[in-house]
């Protein structure tokens, strides 16, 4: 709205528009209505970031904390499957390490104990049958330290950077 009269003028700075006396007055009682309309939509604003800010100490509906969330299970289930891997890896080696340690033990055994029954033995033999005993022995007592774990890789992983969070 603009006045066509031409009594005293006035300029709004705003909209650069004239107005007379009584128009002006008008005019600032529609921008006073605009702005507190203004308030109305601050005040809804400020209602929404309290929902916002709640929700967010409360940990709830959030994307990105279910994002994180998930990839936290996901990069456990991995790791467990991984271990779990290893742990199947680790008793197949050991059972078949057992399994050979049982076959010489056995084939030693049947050898000593034809030689009783034969009466087929010496001094050179008493002291080799010995040796493998003692062979035997040591093999079964380091039989858990044989098997090793390779987790080199792991202690050079940067694990800070396999997650970033941006805005």
């Amino acid at each position: 709205m603009s006045c066509n009269e031409r009594k005293s003028s006035t300029r709004c700075e705003g909209c650069l528009r004239l107005f007379c006396r009584q128009c002006v007055n008008v005019h600032h009682d529609e921008l006073m209505v605009e702005f507190e309309a203004l308030f109305g939509i601050q005040n809804e604003l400020k209602e929404s970031l309290d929902v916002v800010q709640s929700n967010w100490q409360n940990n709830k509906d959030f994307t990105c904390l279910a994002e994180i969330d998930q990839w936290e299970l996901e990069v456990i289930n991995r790791i467990r499957l991984i271990a779990g891997n290893a742990r199947k890896t680790a008793n197949e080696m050991m059972a078949k390490h057992m399994s050979d340690i049982g076959h010489r033990l056995d084939q030693l055994t049947f050898d000593m104990e034809q030689r009783q029954q034969e009466g087929n033995y010496l001094d050179n033999d008493i002291n080799e049958i010995r040796n493998q005993l003692q062979q035997l022995n040591s093999t079964i007592k380091e039989a858990n330290e044989k098997i090793r774990i390779n987790y080199s890789t792991t202690n050079r992983l940067d694990w800070n950077s396999l997650l970033h969070v941006t805005m």
